[in-house]
């Protein structure tokens, strides 16, 4: 039985060739398609933070701005860009105000932050907060 196809004719080199971009092109239309996907569920996150928030040991903080004396909060989660801060007192969101850790030492810059958001838990009020300036990470090491 004679197909009239020699199988000695065909340029194999060649047809591998043509295999691999065919399997190249394949595996980029498929990573860019993951990469979309990706992208798209990332935004229809929940969670609109620029940057992840941290919780940790609370760290004991003064604030200041609010009465004529500072007193006393805790910094109960932190992120790049803010704090979480643990108060007796409500605060207005877009009210600034100081912040500085009570065991950092007496050369340690009050940090300016603004309430972004309050919400009572319990007797007390969770502030979020975001840092008005940038932070160096030397600073922010001190909120745990």
């Amino acid at each position: 039985m004679d197909s009239g196809f020699d199988w000695n004719e065909i340029d194999w080199q060649e047809y591998s060739r043509v295999w691999l971009w065919i399997g190249m092109l394949a595996g980029a239309i498929v990573s860019v398609g993951i990469y979309l996907m990706g992208r798209r569920l990332l935004r229809s996150s929940p969670d609109r933070r620029a940057n992840s928030r941290r919780w940790g040991k609370p760290v004991e903080v003064l604030v200041t701005g609010l009465r004529p004396m500072p007193h006393i909060g805790m910094v109960v989660n932190r992120s790049e860009g803010g704090l979480g801060l643990l108060l007796d007192k409500p605060m207005r969101p877009g009210l600034t105000f100081r912040v500085r850790p009570t065991e950092a030492p007496s050369a340690f810059p009050w940090i300016d932050v603004e309430s972004r958001h309050c919400t009572a838990t319990g007797r007390d009020w969770l502030v979020g907060c975001r840092f008005t300036d940038d932070v160096p990470w030397d600073v922010r090491v001190w909120f745990g």
